[in-house]
């Protein structure tokens, strides 16, 4: 009983010392009112006439697999994130690419992507959402690594 007198006493100094420690610092950003911007299609005034800083594409299911859904590419910090969300996901993990050409004629890959899993992938990719938005490419999403050569989604990414 005497040992815990002492431990609660030190405790309570540990607390106080913590606790003004804590009220000294300044604080690091002011606190806002506004929140955060929306992952939807926008622009700002000054990019208004050159390109977007987020577009959703609707990502269409091919070869009977249901898996249709969408991948919103977002501007971040002269890079590309892609998140990808398709309906009936498949029971292991999809490959997906950019590519360059349409969903009905691709051309070789640009980009690897995050592998599709549980119906989701989510990759920030080295180039402009502008540079990517330059030339005709598509999002497209294999069956799996075994069978890389069947496509069950696809996206064409277009200004």
């Amino acid at each position: 009983m005497h040992r815990r007198a002492p431990l609660s006493a030190v405790m309570v100094i540990l607390a106080l010392g913590v606790a003004g420690c804590r009220a000294e610092k300044p604080a690091t950003t002011p606190p806002t009112s506004t929140p955060p911007p929306a992952a939807t299609p926008t622009t700002t005034p000054e990019t208004a006439t050159t390109s977007p800083q987020a577009l959703t594409i609707q990502m269409r299911a091919l070869n009977n697999s249901g898996q249709s859904g969408t991948a919103t590419l977002t501007a971040v910090d002269g890079k590309t994130r892609v998140q990808i969300e398709l309906a009936n996901p498949a029971p292991e993990a999809q490959p997906v690419h950019v590519h360059s050409g349409s969903c009905s004629k691709l051309g070789s890959v640009k980009y690897s992507l995050s592998n599709v899993v549980n119906g989701r992938s989510d990759t920030t990719i080295d180039v402009s959402l502008p540079d990517l938005l330059s030339s005709q490419s598509a999002v497209n999403v294999h069956r799996s690594m075994s069978q890389a050569m069947v496509y069950v989604s696809c996206g064409e990414i277009t200004k």
